[in-house]
């Protein structure tokens, strides 16, 4: 991804956030993010197609185009899943989608391949929350303790905490009203 400087410093500092993001994210991370890149910009795509801005809906159709073809690169064939070949074919149909929809200024084109993206990110979306659980660390077992073992310990003989120990002052509080 290229990051052209800004003389906006919010929106370099959007720029700035969203590398951040990238670079730091998991791959399955990365996937959700092109997804919703895709969804986004072919929603924005629709607004300017109803608003005639032919310019700015062409920058939107290219960054959902890219969005895909990033989707359709990340597929690995190697492992031979019939599942890679059943994605790559959607890809396709999605790209030929967005093509559709604009050249030919087709609202529902757009709208098929968003659903689809849509129906798409949902279902990893799910695969991410799956391996998020997964690799989150086990809490450690909590030690079960004897009610009769919460008595008063007997202090060890190089122990000095004994020395250390106050009673509770009782504390009022201030009457904040006033």
């Amino acid at each position: 991804m290229k990051f052209v400087p800004s003389p906006d410093p919010v929106q370099q500092a959007q720029r700035d956030y969203l590398k951040s993001r990238v670079l730091s994210a998991q791959p399955a991370e990365l996937v959700e993010m092109l997804y919703q890149i895709a969804i986004q910009s072919l929603k924005k795509a629709i607004g300017y197609l109803k608003s005639g801005d032919a310019l700015a809906r062409a920058g939107e159709i290219s960054r959902a185009q890219e969005a895909v073809n990033e989707l359709m690169t990340a597929l690995d064939h190697s492992v031979g899943a019939s599942f890679t070949q059943t994605l790559a074919s959607l890809y396709a149909y999605i790209q030929q989608q967005i093509l559709k929809g604009h050249a030919g200024k087709s609202e529902e084109a757009l709208e098929r391949a968003i659903n689809l993206l849509t129906t798409l990110q949902e279902g990893w979306s799910g695969v991410c929350t799956e391996l998020a659980k997964a690799n989150q660390p086990a809490a450690p077992p909590t030690p079960h303790v004897e009610p009769e073992q919460l008595e008063e310990q007997p202090v060890g003989a190089g122990d000095r905490s004994g020395e250390y120990y106050q009673e509770a002052v009782p504390v009022t509080s201030r009457d904040w009203s006033a």
